[in-house]
């Protein structure tokens, strides 16, 4: 899968619907194991972007639910979450984060921070495999 590449993808850089990869993305739980750079012209590995995708959910800066979950593509929306988490935090205005950079420290600690266990027993956020946008 070539991330750069946005054929035959929804409005939210989502797969097919049922996708394998998709599902993978929405199951990833070691957030803060970033392997490679993400954002403007970086690596942008679909699972590292889903990572720094969920890492900026549980900063407060990206909201998942219209998209059913992480995409795993680096879209306008990330950026503008990515930069404003690092104006928030005095960090520079990169549109970038790399593995132990400060940007990555930061979004690491505040996950840290942040985790809890809901009712049901199990560490979330949980995206179910979603089946797709809604028609409207």
């Amino acid at each position: 899968m070539n991330p750069n590449d946005t054929s035959g993808r929804d409005p939210f850089g989502r797969l097919s619907v049922g996708d394998a990869d998709q599902d993978a993305l929405r199951a990833i739980t070691d957030l803060a194991n970033l392997t490679g750079p993400v954002g403007r012209d970086a690596g942008n590995k679909p699972e590292d972007v889903a990572r720094i995708e969920m890492l900026l959910e549980n900063a407060g800066e990206m909201d998942l639910g219209p998209s059913e979950g992480p995409t795993g593509y680096v879209g306008q929306r990330l950026l503008d979450a990515l930069t404003a988490f690092q104006r928030r935090k005095g960090l520079p205005e990169t549109g970038v984060v790399r593995p132990g950079d400060a940007t990555h420290r930061a979004l690491a600690a505040h996950a840290d921070e942040t985790t809890s266990t809901p009712d049901d027993g199990e560490p979330g956020p949980a995206y179910a495999a979603a089946p797709g946008p809604s028609a409207i």
